[in-house]
């Protein structure tokens, strides 16, 4: 599975005026008994022990925040600075809880607005040529455009590697290891996310839980070590129950070692809501149990993609080509999707998500292509495995 990011800067609730008046509490506890117990393996430092807001709580003030943003926007409608600050709050409530239906929202105040606040809709739906001229109008940095279309990698590092020197703090930090961890250079980014952590002086829940989860996709989806980002995922779920992605590949990695019963509760912790993956997951953990949930749940995953689709192709092509690749049983559609989301952005995931999906679709001329294409020595771990593999098995 894949996290959908924000390509032009970290989608970080901050809950200004939301969290901090909230008596901070322990993160809620993962349930008792021995399948929550952390994994057994090399120890992971998590990196941050303070006392946040219980994630619950947290997600009810930024809906909360929300509500009184849009209240104060109607009464001031030229208000900017109100309007970029109920983006972002929006922004963040999609990220965390998939509350994808807040990308409408998002396209009507983004019209007629600032171009920094139009660029930022843009990224966030994926439109990324189209935000690039915009930040450059304003004399932005376009460095996330670059890293979202995968272009100029060590440039980007080099550039928020002085902007984390000049500026040290969380964000400088956590953009530095985003870039990083992009390029391949998974220690250093991991040490950068660390220094983010020791940077941090808030109460709320939401960097943290996306430091975790951002991590531990980092390490199991890019470096091809799972064991480290196990906890990594349970952190992010302890602290912010309701993080729908964090949800999706903690369960996914549980199933895998066997934990079914576990990982079938977190996705129905959050099934039905906006994201489709939970109910694509559980489609895939149901067929051979419960094959009429499974296609119950496969066709709820079905008409949510379709939608999300049809309003941001870009944003969802990725997630959509996954779906259709497996319970969606459309190898066709899902290698169209990957074939779409790579001549957007030149990405090592895009191009593994076009060779899964070609092999899926017996497409193995499309497969050759894209693993000529690719080349040698990418820093994306599994990429490097699959097209040794298939270019061994099949393109000689």
């Amino acid at each position: 599975m894949r996290t959908l990011s924000a390509a032009l800067g970290l989608t970080l609730a901050l809950c200004s005026g939301g969290c901090a008046d909230t008596a901070p509490t322990t993160p809620t506890p993962a349930p008792a008994g021995p399948a929550s117990q952390a994994p057994a393996g090399p120890a992971v430092e998590l990196g941050f022990s303070g006392q946040t807001t219980e994630g619950r709580v947290a997600l009810r003030n930024l809906s909360a925040q929300i509500d009184s943003l849009g209240a104060r926007l109607a009464a001031q409608p030229d208000r900017v600075d109100l309007r970029g600050q109920l983006m972002e709050a929006l922004i963040s409530r999609a990220s965390f809880a998939g509350s994808y239906d807040d990308f409408d929202r998002l396209a009507t105040l983004a019209e007629g607005t600032a171009p920094a606040l139009r660029a930022r809709y843009l990224g966030v739906i994926h439109e990324f040529r189209a935000a690039r001229p915009l930040l450059e109008a304003e004399g932005a940095p376009v460095d996330g455009v670059l890293l979202a279309l995968g272009e100029d990698l060590q440039a980007v590092v080099a550039a928020r590697r002085a902007r984390a020197e000049a500026a040290p703090g969380f964000a400088t930090h956590a953009d530095l290891a985003v870039a990083l961890a992009e390029a391949g250079a998974f220690d250093d980014a991991d040490a950068a996310y660390l220094r983010a952590l020791e940077a941090y002086r808030d109460v709320s829940p939401f960097p943290v839980a996306w430091v975790a989860f951002q991590r531990g996709v980092m390490w199991a989806e890019h470096a091809d070590q799972p064991e480290k980002a196990l906890p990594l995922y349970e952190e992010a779920v302890r602290r912010l129950p309701g993080y729908v992605r964090a949800h999706v590949h903690l369960a996914e990695m549980l199933a895998q070692r066997g934990e079914q019963a576990r990982a079938l509760g977190l996705l129905v912790a959050v099934v039905g809501g906006g994201d489709p993956e939970p109910a694509g997951l559980l489609a895939e953990l149901l067929a051979d149990t419960e094959p009429e949930q499974a296609a119950a749940f496969a066709a709820q995953g079905a008409a949510r993609y379709e939608v999300l689709l049809r309003k941001y192709p870009k944003a969802f092509a990725d997630h959509g080509s996954e779906f259709f690749a497996g319970p969606g049983k459309d190898p066709r559609r899902a290698l169209s999707l990957a074939l779409a989301n790579l001549a957007e952005r030149k990405t090592d995931r895009a191009y593994l998500l076009v060779i899964e999906a070609a092999l899926a679709a017996q497409d193995l001329t499309t497969a050759c292509r894209v693993v000529a294409e690719a080349g040698d020595g990418r820093p994306h771990v599994p990429l490097n495995a699959l097209r040794a593999q298939v270019a061994d098995r099949h393109c000689r």
